[in-house]
């Protein structure tokens, strides 16, 4: 940093001030912050946006590895079914087939809903904050440290596709493990 642009910022942030005015109440309305004043809040925000990016990972995850289960458990209520469809002809891919077109349905309803869910979360996500702060006294947004008086958000065009392609691939490919073993059960 030069010391001239310092010098500039202190002017320029003097001209604001005196440009709206002396008034008490006027000033209430408008406050006038440098960058070095708010950087804080910047540095909190890009640190939450790092923890849900974190926290989004471990749901795949964890969800991935639901889908594992729950596949593995139907795997094995129907093994009965499988061997009676294998001994009428139906081949080990049939099977792991039908078990992967079962795991992309839950994927892509699933997905769905969890897109779905987010956003009408988002859209009332200023609501959301009232009823916890006022049940639980906690704010999850505190306007004290984030000097804002509701809750900011954008839903960008490739958020949702990332997150629908993401959970579609992460659920397909936790399905690949229980179809093949059911794949490679004996009749």
């Amino acid at each position: 940093r030069r010391s001239s642009d310092l010098v500039d910022l202190a002017t320029g942030v003097e001209r604001v001030r005196h440009a709206i005015g002396s008034s008490e109440q006027i000033r209430n309305l408008y406050r006038v912050a440098t960058f070095q004043q708010t950087s804080n809040m910047f540095r909190a925000i890009e640190s939450q946006r790092s923890l849900s990016r974190f926290i989004l990972f471990f749901l795949f995850l964890v969800s991935g590895l639901a889908i594992v289960a729950v596949l593995f458990l139907i795997v094995l209520e129907k093994r009965h079914d499988i061997g009676a469809l294998r001994s009428i002809g139906l081949s080990p891919r049939g099977v792991a087939g039908a078990f992967l077109a079962y795991a992309g349905v839950v994927a892509v309803v699933g997905a769905g809903l969890g897109v779905l869910a987010g956003w009408g979360i988002l859209s009332r996500l200023d609501a959301l904050r009232v009823v916890v702060r006022t049940r639980t006294g906690f704010d999850p947004v505190p306007t004290h440290l984030y000097h804002l008086d509701r809750v900011p958000w954008v839903i960008e065009p490739m958020n949702p596709s990332m997150v629908l392609t993401a959970a579609l691939v992460i659920r397909l490919l936790a399905g690949i493990v229980p179809a093949w073993w059911a794949s490679s059960l004996d009749p």
